[in-house]
């Protein structure tokens, strides 16, 4: 009896070692479990057949035409596919945090977009509700293009840039010229009945409705042969005479031709002397008591619109 008993305490010391040793086993594992999961390197498994559909982020009823970004959320890991209109657009994967992110550009149209996720087989089974949104034009100011260099008048043809479908209007020194509609390449072109040597242009976008979407700055050109040339003649110039101050006098004509009925302002030794006007004929003369001491003089004149005195033609002697 005593040799049974002493077996049997040996038999109950190993039992109760081997649980304490399973009972530490179990606590390692569920230790390591939570570490990997909380690290990324397991995923839990025992709800895949609970799995649910991914979801999309309901976008405003109008967006932007350009680039357009899609969210919402999902089974972290696993891959939704973005759909446009019917047709597969994208295939994304959902982070770690349950969120999915999708961007592309859209033109203007109407769009319904769902999400499509795996169940628990891996089949792309399980779809969000489709959610529907309009993408309307936006409407970017227009810009022009100016060549460098002076432009003959004739023929000269302005052009530029700008959102199809919206209004550009062409302005010459604050001056409407007329008007150019973009066509679907993003580019318009304007022919331009040029009159003045020195140009400022400015340009404005109107979207279809008429609002304004923005405006060029404001752009010189120079273009040749817009108005007959400016000329000075070499003046004769009369008999010095002695001042009473001990400058010499003379009396001079200065003559030449331009536009016709435009302005020339004269300039000697830069300081202006006079505004004679162009006749039809396109001749104009302006007499002047030159004074001053015996040498060479500088003579400048600018030819003028009458009206807005726009600069024609620039000239020096």
């Amino acid at each position: 009896m005593d040799g049974d008993v002493i077996v049997n305490d040996a038999q109950a010391s190993e039992q109760d070692s081997a649980r304490r040793g399973g009972l530490l086993y179990a606590i390692l594992a569920i230790i390591i479990l939570i570490l990997m999961t909380s690290l990324g390197f397991c995923t839990d498994t025992t709800n895949l057949a609970e799995l649910s559909a991914p979801t999309i982020n309901t976008p405003d009823d109008e967006i932007p035409s350009g680039l357009v970004i899609f969210s919402g959320e999902g089974e972290p890991g696993s891959d939704v596919e973005v759909m446009l209109n019917g047709r597969s657009a994208d295939t994304v994967t959902v982070y770690r945090d349950g969120e999915w992110i999708y961007s592309t550009n859209l033109e203007a149209g109407e769009y319904d977009v769902t999400v499509t996720g795996p169940d628990a087989d891996g089949e792309m089974n399980l779809s969000s509700e489709s959610v529907t949104f309009n993408v309307v034009q936006s409407y970017l100011a227009p810009k022009l293009n100016l060549p460098d260099a002076a432009q003959d008048a004739n023929g000269f043809v302005l052009n530029g840039t700008g959102t199809p479908g919206s209004t550009v209007e062409i302005f010459n020194s604050g001056i409407s010229l007329g008007t150019a509609v973009v066509g679907d390449d993003g580019t318009w072109s304007f022919d331009a009945d040029l009159s003045t040597y020195r140009n400022r242009f400015m340009i404005r976008g109107f979207d279809p409705d008429g609002n304004s979407i923005g405006a060029s700055p404001s752009v010189e050109l120079l273009v040749d042969s817009a108005a007959a040339p400016l000329a000075i003649n070499t003046p004769d110039i009369g008999e010095f005479e002695l001042s009473d101050s001990g400058l010499s006098l003379s009396s001079v004509t200065f003559t030449g031709s331009g536009e016709p009925d435009s302005v020339v302002d004269l300039f000697v030794q830069g300081e202006i002397i006079g505004s004679p006007m162009v006749d039809g004929d396109g001749n104009w003369s302006f007499p002047f008591t030159l004074e001053g001491p015996a040498g060479d003089y500088s003579v400048r004149g600018l030819m003028f619109n009458n009206e807005d005195r726009d600069v024609l033609l620039d000239t020096e002697l």
